[in-house]
């Protein structure tokens, strides 16, 4: 459940990825009148552009900058990976009427649809992973591989938990989400944890 809140944090591995050389700059698309803001990251050696494409989808209130940026890293050096910000999350403007986990999951459709991919392998995060599931329901031909990844098949449950979550004071909820013994055996991994982005 905490995951749906913050970005999955790891301890610092004792040899560091090597840094890219350039940041990549996040790029809009519109779609069904929402701009919705990505992040296409090319691998790193030509012989690896065969691979399928990785598409990451994120968690309730969570960017895509809060994916773990090692784990990042480390997927594009082998392969194409696009990470996607929800609508209403980050850049991604929300319309203004109501929508659902199925329009999420039409939005990493028309995604991968303008990047004229045929085919992805779909990673999804908590949230994600709900839609997720939509997207391989709804265009089965266009998902080769689902990983889901702390996820259920639907949220009726959880919401009540979430809402809890989100009013506890933030030591709390940090003390819920990390054992203190744990915390102070891992004191970089609470250090490194990003800000939250603004409210979904």
């Amino acid at each position: 459940v905490a995951l749906l809140l913050f970005a999955c944090a790891s301890r610092p591995p004792e040899n560091k990825a090597p840094a890219p050389t350039t940041a990549p700059q996040a790029q809009s698309i519109r779609v069904g009148g929402v701009d919705l803001d990505y992040l296409d990251l090319g691998p790193q050696a030509a012989a690896q552009k065969t691979a399928r494409p990785l598409l990451l989808l994120t968690g309730y209130a969570v960017t895509k900058e809060m994916w773990d940026q090692r784990l990042v890293q480390e997927l594009a050096a082998h392969r194409r990976v696009i990470l996607l910000d929800n609508r209403g999350m980050g850049p991604s403007a929300a319309p203004a009427a109501n929508f659902s986990i199925a329009d999420m999951a039409g939005d990493a459709a028309a995604l991968l649809d303008a990047l004229g991919i045929e085919r992805a392998d779909v990673l999804g995060w908590s949230m994600g992973g709900m839609t997720a599931q939509e997207l391989a329901f709804a265009r089965p031909k266009l998902v080769a591989n689902l990983i889901l990844y702390a996820t259920v098949p639907e949220s009726a449950e959880l919401m009540p938990v979430l809402d809890r979550m989100a009013a506890l004071p933030p030591p709390e909820l940090l003390g819920a989400m990390f054992p203190p013994a744990w915390a102070q055996a891992n004191p970089q991994t609470l250090a490194s944890l990003p800000a939250r982005p603004r409210p979904p």
